[in-house]
Order: C-alpha cells, then sequence, then structure tokens
C-alpha cells in the first residue's frame, strides 16, 4: 500500500509463483484485506479470510488442514492481532505469522517470531515479505509469546 491507505500496483511485480500454502488474512478494512486477497490468490495461494480477530479465530478453529501463514492487522475491534496470535498459537505449530500494523515495532513487543510489516506498503514489499517469511525453515516459524 502507499500513501493514503490504499493499496498500490507496483510496476514491478513478484514473479508468478505456484505456492501450495495456505494462508489466513485477518483484517478489518474491507479494502486493505480484499486487496491483499486477491494479491494472494494471484499468486496462486489458497487465501482464507476473516474480517477481525474473532472471526479469524473461528475460521482457524473450523479449519482442519495446515495453516501456513497468519497475515493480520494489530488493531482490530472484537479482538486485536495480539489476542488472535495468543490464542492461535498453541494450536497452530509451524504456522508462521506476519503481523500488519501502522504503529510500529511496539505493536509486536513481546512476541517471538513475528514479523512486522509496517503500513502503508507496496505490492512488491508485501510479496518480498510474504515469500521471506514462507521460505523460513519451520523451527524458526512456531510463533511464541515471551
Amino acid at each position: 500500500m502507499s500513501g493514503g491507505g490504499s493499496p498500490s500496483s507496483d510496476s514491478t511485480q513478484a514473479p508468478q509463483a505456484s505456492p501450495r500454502e495456505t494462508v489466513l488474512v485477518v483484517e478489518d478494512e474491507t479494502h486493505i484485506r480484499t486487496w491483499i486477497v486477491g494479491v494472494l490468490k494471484q499468486q496462486g495461494y489458497k487465501v482464507l479470510s476473516a474480517v477481525d480477530g474473532a472471526e479469524g479465530l473461528q475460521v482457524a478453529t473450523d479449519y482442519s488442514n495446515t495453516i501456513d501463514l497468519l497475515i493480520c492487522d494489530f488493531r482490530m475491534p472484537r479482538m486485536t492481532g495480539g489476542e488472535l496470535i495468543r490464542r492461535i498459537a498453541p494450536t497452530r505449530a509451524g504456522m508462521k505469522i506476519i503481523c500488519l500494523s501502522a504503529a510500529g515495532a511496539e505493536s509486536v513487543a513481546g512476541f517471538k517470531s513475528v514479523t512486522l510489516l509496517a503500513k502503508p506498503f507496496s505490492m512488491s514489499g508485501f510479496l518480498g515479505t510474504v515469500q521471506d517469511v514462507l521460505s523460513r525453515p519451520s523451527e524458526d516459524a512456531p510463533p511464541a509469546v515471551q
């Protein structure tokens, strides 16, 4: 996304991949969630989505297969991204996490193995972060709260 909080198209797009990973996107801002879901699907990811942390927790609970990556906003109504991470992490060993925040690194302080992606971000920055996080060895991935 670029200035003004709206998603932007970069002239340089990441190469089309053939990922098999499943990504859960939890974002309360409709335009951001729709953009992220569309970009990930375009890249071949299987995408689950939710409008807030409470719905994200329900989606993760109901989904019986592996969720490889959680992408969540940190500040959301009903349940924050931090609370969502604390509740999902024990049930999803090996799931990697990207937390979206305009607030900066202090928003994910206290979380181990959570990657912060600061808003606003570009398409290439977003896809680069997703690919980097998913390529990390699984022993670096299990999220644990300090």
